[in-house]
């Protein structure tokens, strides 16, 4: 993940031909260590400074680069005084850091553009795949669209698919990873038309609990675990509902629900209006990691994120990116491999 953060901005720059700036990110966070963290202040303290010198010596490599930023900054413990002023009585440490994070809308946004104006891509929206089959020298995908089925032999096949990752790879003959399994998490994002708030970004640690960020844009993100978890299951794709909008009996329960356990942390929050509140997006999204126990339990494989990564079966390739982080450095990566195999 480390060389992930270093790598992210470069390469999508390379991607897009064009700089990541502050509309793209947040400020940096603060951590808020909860009275029920899963790890005591102490440890967390410690992991956190070796974390720091692991920034070091990546900050020192070639090409690296933190959006610019001094992300090898080490975490700074904040006052007991100006941890009371500024959070909740369940906050009992606090550590300014600097961490970021990016706005996915608005990246998603511009790699759509990009690959929209490119044309040496052929999109073909809309299709379902049915199935990835290797062969010799190549990869036979049968997909479906508009009710009409097709097989096309391809060289090369990668499948980044997410929630249909699983369900794709078994057609290939690739089994699941031991434990995988898919959650449903909503979260709440309050548009800013009008400019930013001025809240600090910030992290709950560890276990169950949440995020506050508020990007360049003035936009507010909100996640509160106990709430925004709606389901979870070890199937080999997830229920197809999860994939569509929020349901409708849910929305004003999570927008409520999310902004009051956050505010009890934070708060600034109530620095946002109650129109602006009503007007918030609750978008559901998809978790695909390995774990079969919640995040509520220290020994949960959610909690590690470094058995990621492509597979592959002869040319066909199936990437688990773990986290949105390390997906511009796996897909770097694999095209590298596969532009070697064609040398």
């Amino acid at each position: 993940m480390i060389e992930g953060s270093w790598s992210f901005s470069p390469i999508l720059r390379d991607w897009l031909e064009q700089d990541l700036d502050e509309t793209f990110r947040s400020g940096p966070f603060y951590y808020l260590v909860h009275r029920d963290s899963l790890l005591a202040p102490e440890t967390l303290d410690a992991t956190y400074r070796r974390i720091a010198g692991l920034n070091r010596e990546m900050a020192a490599c070639p090409g690296a680069s933190y959006f610019g930023l001094d992300g090898a900054e080490p975490p700074r413990l904040v006052s007991t005084v100006e941890r009371e002023r500024h959070f909740g009585p369940d906050v009992v440490a606090a550590y300014h850091t600097p961490e970021i994070a990016v706005d996915c809308e608005a990246i998603g946004e511009a790699l759509r553009r990009r690959v929209t104006n490119d044309p040496r891509i052929t999109l073909r929206l809309g299709s379902e795949v049915l199935a990835a089959v290797p062969q010799a020298g190549g990869v036979r995908v049968t997909s479906r669209q508009d009710g009409e089925s097709e097989t096309i032999c391809y060289d090369q096949v990668i499948n980044a698919s997410w929630e249909d990752l699983l369900r794709i790879d078994a057609t290939a003959c690739l089994p699941p990873p031991e434990g995988a399994s898919f959650r449903l998490r909503y979260i709440v994002r309050v548009r800013a038309p009008h400019g930013g708030r001025g809240l600090c970004c910030a992290s709950v640690v560890l276990g169950a609990f949440g995020d506050l960020v508020e990007y360049h844009s003035g936009d507010l993100f909100l996640s509160w675990y106990p709430v925004g978890r709606r389901g979870m299951v070890t199937a080999l794709r997830p229920p197809a509902h999860w994939s569509r909008d929020a349901r409708a009996e849910d929305i004003a329960e999570v927008r409520t629900s999310m902004f009051a356990a956050l505010r009890g942390l934070i708060p600034a929050l109530d620095s946002v209006a109650e129109e602006s509140l009503a007007e918030a997006i609750v978008l559901p999204g998809i978790i695909y990691a390995r774990g079969t126990t919640d995040i509520h339990d220290p020994g949960s494989g959610f909690h590690r994120r470094d058995a990621i990564g492509p597979r592959s079966v002869g040319n066909y390739h199936s990437v688990d990116t773990g986290k949105y982080v390390t997906a511009p450095l796996f897909a770097r990566r694999l095209a590298k491999q596969i532009a070697g195999e064609r040398r």
